[in-house]
């Protein structure tokens, strides 16, 4: 739906629901966004997504035992990365929670391999779950 409405002239702001886990965004809105020469600001909310950081946290056999567990400044910052999004809301309750946001400002972008290494966490995270 995103992707449909994001050409609309009437439309300043765009908010998303984005995280690695959900490739809807990356695959239709992103897309559609660049397709357009005069784009409406683009929002990313749920980028720490907690399902995905609880299943994490557990270390599921989706993960493998190589892998490390993304921090939410890695996902944060994964977000802030990405082209296309202007703004990454961050839903913190408590001081350690604004300090990981914070935390993503102040380090430099991702690797190329780091970001496809997320994204493919992402990928497991929802073939293991879509079912």
């Amino acid at each position: 739906m995103a992707a449909s409405i994001a050409s609309d002239k009437n439309l300043d702001v765009l908010m998303l629901r984005y995280n690695i886990s959900d490739g809807g965004s990356e695959d239709d809105v992103r897309p559609a966004l660049e397709s357009i020469d005069s784009r409406p600001g683009t929002f990313a909310f749920n980028v720490t997504h907690s399902g995905l950081r609880g299943s994490l946290a557990s270390r599921p056999s989706w993960l493998g035992a190589q892998n490390p567990v993304p921090s939410h400044a890695d996902l944060y910052q994964h977000a802030l990365d990405t082209p296309g999004i202007d703004v990454v809301l961050a839903g913190v309750t408590t001081r350690e929670q604004v300090d990981c946001a914070l935390e993503a400002l102040a380090v430099p972008s991702h690797s190329t391999e780091y970001r496809d290494h997320l994204d493919s966490l992402g990928d497991a995270h929802r073939e293991a779950y879509s079912g």
